[in-house]
């Protein structure tokens, strides 16, 4: 029986696909997909990563509509590629937000790096005017908990970028930040707990004959120990413009203190160049079976024409304790090659690499000793596709990739089987190893290490609101269909929180999805969008004036979709005004309608009568004396005294008057001295002083 695609029929459709437990059910996931995402702006996606309960959590940032400026971006999707919530997350003091990666945060949440800070849009690029390092953690449907930018003690530096994240086996961050100096760059890494606060901090620089760094790669070893990796060039000293060593570096570090087991330098020796050689990031770090490191990166003698420059991937294979002992090449019959990321298969050392030549995705099957399994290439994704990340599930591999045309609207996901096959998509190429250990010599290497004190400062610069990604199934293999459905709006007036039908409680505006796996295992999706509006809020102000104008201008709270003035309704929170008269306005919404009313006056001043008797004794007529209704002027003070020159009687509010007590004690009858101050409409400053007669 077909599923429905209504709400009731879907929920129909999770009644039928849910089994109880213990009973067989045929389980079938998609053989493979390819599935086009479009963006309503321009995306650049940095970094996806596989969640604990099977979920895609993509991390990158979009440009603001109709803006060259940035917003931090983090998007989930279902394994099947179903898209469960997507957020911009946006800042009225800084200009542009960008995240590098997002890992897990293991309480359901997820912890996402990059940088924050603000750009100078008048020139073309957009200048960086500050920038700064940026740590948010959310919860599981994308609500900041918390979001902190990086401050240290180090003098003349700044950090710049906070590109690295890895979770610690037992629960805590190690996050690694680039920083900028006056005579060098280098790397920041510190340990972090869930809740941000920083453990210890060590800082990694090369000594003073500088050094440049692209990108950082961490993975944690089976002993607990850190390894962190990067590019870097070391200059003479005696000719600063002259290369000394060109290549990687690997540093282990202690996960309980952050201080430095080992450090090791791979410099390149290979052919010399006809132009300037070319080093791209390490994209993975992987601990071999035998305890030693597989090292993936990529790498050119000399930089090809294409934007990917690179012609070779690297696999530098050392011993345990980071000692070169092999280093493969990966070339291809359609050159240019650059690898964008590498992920490990099983428990045998295996990996798979992700490439593109500028045009098309392929992926890369390698064994722990270096040797090529497999081959494969996706030329029929499209034209000029830039590879972005990998990982890897028992049942296939998911990679993505997008057009680069200097902006990208368009995200491709391919999901393939375990031997790599997507048959809609592939074509033909072919890699060939080269054993390129030669070109390698490793030198003697020490990183200067400094463990001041560091701060992670907490922001609440930052608004999170929903970004539309719009998905269409290019091509699918599968034996089961998913299925979506939208519930009605929760409209929450004046509330706090809403509780969803799996009892998570929500407290932000948003569309969140409750995803159920069908018996075949596809996905029954059921999104709820919530708002929680508030009851309007209207005010036309005090009373005003035309004296001397033709016309005057009545303002009330933007931000309502309409505005009823006078019986006419307008978008517009202003309404102009040429003559004297009362006027109205009213503003409704789901939550309630909401009326004010101002006088508008031909003359700004009037004539101040006050009386000059008054008998307080309780018959409820002239008990108290008080400033006329018919008085317009705005009051700014009354004071009354008795003939001794005792203040008895103090009021800035024009609605309250004097029922002849003073602290609780009837007054004598006679005569009483008041001293009025107002204002007029326009704000001219108004005094009179008077008497008044009390009589019992």
């Amino acid at each position: 029986m077909p599923c429905r695609t209504t709400l009731r029929g879907l929920l129909f459709c999770v009644f039928l696909y849910f089994l109880p437990a213990g009973t067989t059910a045929q389980v079938c996931v998609s053989d493979y997909f390819h599935i086009g995402y479009t963006t309503p702006t321009v995306q650049n996606m940095q970094h996806v990563v596989l969640t604990s309960n099977n979920e895609l959590l993509l991390a990158g940032d979009v440009m603001r509509p109709n803006s060259v400026l940035l917003d931090g971006w983090l998007s989930l999707l279902s394994i099947h590629g179903t898209v469960l919530w997507s957020r911009r997350y946006t800042s009225p003091i800084y200009n542009y937000v960008r995240f590098s990666k997002a890992v897990p945060s293991g309480d359901g949440g997820y912890i996402a790096t990059g940088s924050i800070g603000n750009v100078d849009t008048t020139k073309v690029p957009p200048a960086t005017l500050t920038q700064l390092g940026f740590v948010m953690k959310v919860d599981k449907h994308g609500n900041i908990i918390w979001s902190r930018i990086f401050v240290k003690t180090f003098v003349a530096e700044k950090v710049v970028d906070i590109p690295s994240i890895i979770a610690t086996k037992d629960g805590d961050f190690v996050i690694a930040t680039n920083y900028a100096a006056a005579v060098n760059s280098a790397n920041i890494v510190l340990r972090i707990t869930k809740d941000g606060v920083i453990k210890w901090t060590t800082r990694l620089y090369a000594d003073a004959r500088g050094a440049g760094y692209s990108g950082m790669q961490m993975t944690q070893l089976r002993n607990g120990d850190i390894v962190l990796g990067n590019m870097i060039r070391l200059f003479d000293v005696s000719r600063p413009f002259v290369t000394e060593h060109e290549g990687y570096y690997t540093v282990s570090m202690d996960d309980e203190s952050g201080l430095i087991n080992w450090e090791r330098l791979y410099s390149w020796k290979g052919p010399p160049p006809t132009r300037e050689r070319v080093f791209g990031p390490i994209v993975q770090i992987t601990e071999l079976p035998f305890g030693g490191l597989s090292i993936i990166a990529s790498q050119a003698d000399t930089a090809y024409i294409y934007f990917r420059k690179t012609t070779r991937v690297i696999n530098m294979i050392t011993d345990n304790i980071g000692n070169l002992k092999q280093a493969f090449g990966y070339q291809s019959n359609q050159p240019p090659v650059y690898a964008s990321a590498a992920v490990p298969v099983g428990n045998a050392g295996d990996q798979v690499l992700l490439m593109d030549n500028a045009d098309a995705p392929s992926l890369l099957y390698i064994n722990a000793a270096g040797a090529i399994q497999w081959q494969k290439s996706y030329p029929l994704t499209g034209r000029s596709q830039e590879t972005k990340d990998l990982f890897a599930t028992p049942n296939g591999f998911y990679f993505f990739s997008f057009t680069h045309n200097g902006g990208s609207t368009d995200l491709k996901l391919v999901k393939t089987d375990p031997s790599g096959t997507a048959t809609c998509v592939e074509g033909p190429h072919t890699m060939s190893a080269t054993d390129i250990t030669s070109y390698f010599v490793q030198v003697p290497f020490n990183l200067d290490v400094d463990i001041s004190p560091a701060n992670l400062h907490s922001i609440i610069a930052l608004s999170m609101v929903d970004y539309r990604i719009d998905a269409s199934i290019i091509c699918r293999k599968s034996c089961c269909e998913d299925k979506t459905d939208t519930a009605a709006l929760r409209e929450l007036c004046n509330a706090s929180s809403y509780t969803l039908p799996n009892n998570d409680v929500v407290t932000a505006a948003g569309t969140y999805s409750i995803t159920y796996t069908s018996a075949k295992g596809c996905d029954s999706i059921v999104y709820y969008p919530v708002s929680f509006p508030k009851s309007p809020s209207v005010d036309l102000g005090r009373d005003e004036c035309l004296e001397g104008k033709d016309s005057l201008v009545l303002k009330t709270a933007p931000g309502y979709a309409s505005y009823n003035w006078m019986g006419e309704v307008s978008n517009s929170p202003s309404y102009v005004v040429k003559r004297p008269g009362q006027y109205w306005v009213s503003v409704s919404n789901a939550c309630a309608t909401k009326v004010d009313s101002i006088a508008v006056y031909q003359d700004c001043a009037f004539e101040i009568r006050m009386p000059n008797i008054f008998t307080p004794n309780g018959d409820r007529n002239n008990d108290v004396f008080r400033i006329p209704l018919l008085n317009k002027n705005r009051l700014i003070s009354l004071r009354i005294y008795n003939r001794y020159g005792e203040q008895v009687f103090y009021s800035t509010d024009i609605r309250r008057g004097w029922d002849g007590t003073f602290r609780s004690i009837p007054q004598p009858s006679g005569t009483y001295v008041y001293l009025l101050e107002m204002e007029t409409l326009n704000g001219r400053g108004m005094v009179q002083k008077g008497v008044v007669t009390l009589v019992r």
